[in-house]
């Protein structure tokens, strides 16, 4: 039987039962779009979850100040103000396969422009922050190390600071702004980035660099964080190990859990009524298996 012949038969059968065939063609037709459908929404899915991890930072690591005690009440992660820029100079002479290092600092304060006015978050930062978390300026530049040094009066602008100031999708650059009563040149505007994991929005946040907050907005020497970029994915997680909870703060070495979030490793109480050893502070769960408690109890 010729291919022909079978083609005739074929659409003799289709034709003969018209509704069946509908019927079995609509079916088919369902089944085949359903199947398309969830493929494309799971590859759309699973793309847009990749691109928000890949924008969070896959090489990032974060050092933060750890905890401290005042007459017997603990403040909480950050209250302490043991981290300085000797920990910034420690992790880049001990730690391999850190590419970049962003100290941080941050505060709150108005911003205020020729007409208008926002209240916003001030980010203390060093000129390695737009590398770790790979975020493209819609205008100008981010600052350097020179306005670091020299602890410039100069300021990079998320976009909705922007958008409140000057107006929707302005170009800021070279124009002043008083922060805190002081003036700041405008150096650029990062590019929309949207909310950061933790649900903070990155784009209502000014930048400066920490030095310029440290000195001549809030007269500290400490810093909240710092924000590290490992060279590649893979290093990001060998090298909070190699951090060690004592490069920071520059006591004994000892190796730090291999997490994306180190903390400074030593708490003391303030209190005379209750006194006691210090203690590692990614350790108070499990006191008597830490060695950091062993050793300061023998000693």
């Amino acid at each position: 039987m010729s291919w022909l012949l079978t083609f005739q038969i074929a659409v003799t059968a289709l034709r003969r039962n018209l509704m069946r065939t509908m019927l079995t063609m609509r079916g088919m037709i369902i089944g085949v779009g359903a199947v398309i459908t969830l493929v494309a929404l799971g590859s759309g899915a699973h793309s847009a979850i990749e691109e928000q991890v890949m924008e969070a930072g896959t090489n990032l690591i974060i050092v933060s100040a750890g905890n401290r005690t005042e007459g017997g009440v603990r403040l909480g992660m950050g209250a302490s103000s043991r981290l300085s820029e000797d920990g910034v100079t420690a992790i880049r002479g001990q730690v391999g396969g850190i590419q970049y290092v962003a100290p941080g600092l941050r505060t709150r304060s108005q911003v205020a422009a020729p007409g208008d006015n926002w209240s916003t978050s001030i980010e203390g930062t060093g000129p390695d922050l737009p590398f770790i978390r790979s975020w493209p300026l819609e205008y100008g530049a981010f600052f350097g190390p020179t306005e670091v040094t020299t602890a410039d009066r100069v300021a990079v602008l998320g976009s909705i600071v922007r958008d409140a100031l000057f107006g929707l999708g302005a170009d800021p650059v070279g124009r002043t702004i008083r922060i805190g009563g002081q003036p700041f040149t405008v150096l650029g505007v990062l590019a929309p980035t949207g909310q950061s994991a933790t649900g903070q929005d990155q784009d209502d946040v000014v930048f400066v660099p920490y030095s310029t907050v440290q000195k001549k907005m809030m007269g500290v020497t400490y810093l909240n964080n710092i924000t590290l970029g490992a060279g590649t994915p893979t290093q990001s997680h060998s090298s909070p190990s190699r951090c060690g909870r004592c490069s920071v703060c520059g006591t004994r070495s000892s190796p730090a859990p291999p997490t994306t979030f180190v903390s400074v490793p030593w708490t003391t109480s303030s209190s005379s009524a209750r006194s006691r050893p210090p203690r590692c502070t990614r350790c108070c769960w499990q006191l008597r298996q830490c060695r950091c408690w062993s050793e300061a109890s023998a000693s």
